[in-house]
């Protein structure tokens, strides 16, 4: 594997670069959906309980005790049910204001690793073309034509080539499982809004 590194030239440092920040940003949006996704179905079950009950308290102490955007937006709404007695129009804002707030911490980061899966196989054609320029320069200091001669900057332009490849394939299915879990994770937010809401117009 070192070998390989080595023989790609510079440009795998720079895929290296990118590979070490995409794989943060992966891992700390896998724990983000992870936890947005698992928290969601069983707090709303119970918060739902709590509301239809009218303990309001509790259910303000549920949201406050589970991560994620549904409970955060539940707490939003509710707060602002308590502090208006009832207006409906404030707490459909406070949800929509909050709800704004959670899409973008889940949107934040996937910008950057579909920038990563677009830039990687342009590096790599950037270590492609480096290598050409010194396989033919190694041809203009030899006099001729061998493979030998050319063999080393052949393979620097290839090892780059596969390295940006094989390293935007994963990017991209990254990106993808992220961008689905968030279109599933802004069902539940809407359809536990909805029902909210319903809850809070029969009690008003």
């Amino acid at each position: 594997m070192r070998e390989l590194f080595a023989r790609g030239g510079p440009v795998m440092w720079l895929l290296l670069i990118v590979v070490v920040f995409e794989l943060i940003v992966i891992i700390e949006r896998l724990f983000v959906y992870i936890k947005a996704s698992r928290s969601a179905k069983k707090f709303f079950v119970e918060f739902k309980s709590h509301l239809v009950q009218g303990n309001m308290d509790e259910a303000v102490e549920i949201c406050e005790s589970t991560p994620g955007p549904v409970p955060s937006i539940m707490r939003a709404g509710l707060m602002k049910y308590q502090q208006t007695d009832g207006d409906m129009d404030e707490v459909e804002k406070a949800i929509e204001s909050t709800g704004e707030t959670e899409l973008a911490f889940l949107d934040r980061g996937l910008t950057f690793i579909q920038t990563g899966f677009t830039v990687s196989p342009m590096i790599g054609f950037l270590g492609t073309v480096v290598g050409m320029i010194h396989a033919f320069d190694a041809i203009a200091m030899a006099g001729s034509v061998e493979a030998t001669v050319v063999a080393s900057g052949i393979s620097e332009a290839l090892i780059t080539t596969a390295s940006g490849l094989a390293v935007a394939i994963p990017m991209s299915l990254a990106y993808n499982y992220f961008t689905s879990k968030q279109s599933s994770i802004i069902l539940s937010i809407e359809e536990s809004t909805r029902e909210f809401i319903d809850i809070l117009k029969t009690q008003s």
